[in-house]
């Protein structure tokens, strides 16, 4: 039986202030980390956390890593799952979204979703469509982009900060939903 190939990225935009005085990077790559600790359990998958870029700009830094995962998906059977972990700004919502390009990456970014926003402290910003992101266009795997929840809302970004363990497990299961496996937590 071969692997699940399954690429944790998250989000590498080192100056998107967050309302805490951190970036999107800080917070999102502790959520990552803990995502592939609890993944990492399962022997069904072949996890590949994208590392820190550092390439002095933010769409640089995306670019690298969407490089790095097509090089894991190419070098492993070129097939399996890219899932970016975010968190938004802006005024225009509140809570999670999940974004998706195709009908496979919607049922990955529907479990993924479902999961987390019933942790969420706020409504939700629900599940969209995409056709403009480099992570769910320039992947070779099926991509879907996980926004969080709001890191420039000051109450949602301290639930970031305080929940980030939690979020990795809510993810956890939302993978396994999808892949149609038991839940570890």
């Amino acid at each position: 039986m071969s692997k699940i190939n399954l690429v944790i990225a998250y989000s590498q935009q080192s100056h998107n202030a967050c309302a805490m005085g951190d970036t999107e990077q800080n917070h999102m790559y502790p959520i990552a980390k803990a995502l592939c600790g609890i993944l990492s359990m399962d022997k069904r998958l072949n996890i590949y956390l994208i590392p820190l870029q550092n390439t002095g700009s933010d769409s640089g830094n995306l670019k690298a890593s969407i490089v790095l995962s097509n090089k894991f998906i190419r070098a492993n059977g070129g097939k399996g799952y890219h899932i970016e972990l975010h968190s938004d700004a802006g005024t225009y919502a509140k809570g999670c979204s999940a974004l998706y390009k195709s009908e496979i990456g919607k049922r990955l970014a529907t479990a993924l979703y479902n999961e987390l926003s019933d942790l969420t402290p706020t409504t939700d910003a629900g599940i969209r469509k995409r056709d403009d992101l480099g992570a769910l266009n320039q992947t070779l795997a099926v991509a879907t982009i996980l926004e969080v929840s709001f890191h420039d809302s000051p109450d949602e970004a301290r639930w970031l900060h305080a929940e980030s363990i939690p979020i990795a497990v809510r993810a956890a299961n939302g993978i396994y939903k999808y892949l149609k496996g038991e839940k570890l937590i």
